[in-house]
Formats: structure tokens, sequence, C-alpha cells
């Protein structure tokens, strides 16, 4: 019995080792630091329900591009379209697949937050919706329940939904940081490359022949973020309705962490 209860002291205590040494490495430079808010960080769907709340993570909440056709407005959506040249990087075959078998690899993505995705995004809501108040009454039918749908999504954008975007994906960093260099710059956008599993979409010939080079986003590949017993309070606060800014750092290993994190009544204002 001795002999087993050492056994197993020995096995917790190397795992605990292994752990801290990871997370130790991975502080030991921060590759980026950005103040996310309630709006591109989640808690997880049964806070405050459960009992004890010893242990609360926070998730990335991301989408690629949306897709803005009248007819499908989605919003958290994972297929992203790359360039040839980015989309060769993997050993996808570019072939429909009648079988529909799906094959994924573990490859990096570039983040884009609060940059020109969100906010072009945020031009084509206002200019649909520009569109729609000058049609003329009757033109099409339910126009005033598509204008208040519209006006609601535009809302949405603007002050709830996460402004993280995944733009562009590839096996490699190098060919991402190359991406970044090109990028136009915006005050307060910020740029991220981070470890991803990574699926080759549309299996089927038809969407093949229309979106050639797209890729399905299965997951990222980072930890939930550990939020300190010493802010739980905060989040717990039921008059402050959940509204926060959380400084991530990311570090050597892509993996992030919470340096601060503070609580608003209200919406958070930019920092």
């Amino acid at each position: 019995m001795n002999k087993l209860f050492w056994s197993a002291v020995g096995l917790l205590v190397a795992v605990n080792s292994v752990v801290l040494g990871h997370s130790y490495y991975n502080r030991q430079e921060v590759n980026a630091r950005i103040t996310f808010s309630e709006r591109e960080l989640s808690l997880p769907d049964n806070y405050g329900f459960e009992k004890e709340n010893s242990g609360i993570n926070l998730s990335i909440r991301w989408s690629t591009r949306p897709n803005r056709t009248p007819e499908n407005n989605y919003y958290y959506g994972r297929d992203l379209q790359l360039s040839p040249k980015h989309y060769s990087t993997f050993h996808f075959s570019g072939i429909c697949n009648q079988e529909h078998q799906e094959t994924n690899e573990q490859g990096f993505v570039l983040v884009e937050f609060n940059g020109n995705t969100h906010q072009q995004t945020i031009e084509q809501l206002k200019a649909q919706l520009k569109q729609l108040r000058q049609s003329e009454p009757g033109a099409q039918p339910g126009l005033t329940e598509k204008i208040k749908a519209l006006a609601d999504e535009l809302l949405q954008f603007e002050h709830t939904r996460s402004r993280l975007y995944i733009i562009d994906a590839a096996v490699s960093k190098i060919a991402l940081q190359e991406t970044i260099t090109k990028q136009e710059r915006t005050p307060g956008n910020q740029f991220l490359i981070l470890p991803a599993v990574i699926s080759d979409a549309y299996t089927h010939c038809e969407g093949k022949q229309q979106n050639p080079n797209t890729i399905y986003i299965d997951e990222l590949l980072v930890n939930p973020i550990y939020v300190p017993r010493e802010y739980h309070a905060l989040l717990s606060d039921k008059k402050l309705n959940k509204h926060f800014q959380a400084t991530i750092a990311f570090g050597k290993l892509d993996e992030p962490w919470l340096e601060s994190l503070v609580a608003c009544e209200k919406e958070c204002k930019a920092q």
C-alpha cells in the first residue's frame, strides 16, 4: 500500500512540475497583450448556477468574416476562403469528396482584433440598412420587419458581438507574419497568430466549385483563461451585469493568461 501511495504522490508531483514548467516557460516572453471585454471573453454557460466557484475560466469568442449576403446573415462562422498559396500549405486535396470524409490538420490562424474586418462588416450593415430605408413602402414583403431586424443586428455588432476575427490561415507562422506586414493598420487594431485545428471544408463537389480553397476552423489550440480567485467577486456581482475589461497576455507558447480585470457598471470604455 505504501509503495502504491508514494507512486501516486510521485506521479502527481511529476505532472504538476510539467504543468508549472510549461506555464513558467510560456510567460518568459509576451508575444501580444490585448484588452478584451465580455464581447470577446465568455464565462462558462453554467456560471452563477454551480454551488462552488472554485475555478472560473474564460473562453475566447471569435468568428471568421461574417457572411453579409441577404440570404445568409450568419455571424459565428467558421469557414474561411484562403489564397491558393496559403491553401496549398496544407495537405488538403482540393478535390470534391463524394464520401464526405473530413480531413483536418494542425496549423496556425491569423486573428485580427477590432480592425478592418469588424469595421467593414458594420459599414456593410449600415449600407444595407440605408438601402432598405430608402425603399418604397410595400416594395417588398415584410419590409418593416427586415429594417427592424437589420437595425437590431447593427446594434449588436457595434456594442455586444465579438470584434475578434480569424482572417487567414497557413501551416506555418512565417506565412502569416508576412500577411501581417501587408495589413492596413488602424487605431486600436491588433493581430495574433495562434495554433488551431483546421479542416478541409466543402467536401462535396458543388461547394468546392463555388468556394475553392475554403477551410473550416475547428478550434483554437489554446487553453481557457484561468481567472484567479481575487477577481471572482467582480464577475459574480449581479449589479455589474458582467461588463468587464480583461488584459490578456499571450506568451512564448501562444498560451493566454489574465493579467488584470476591471468590472464596469455599464459598457466599459475602450482603452
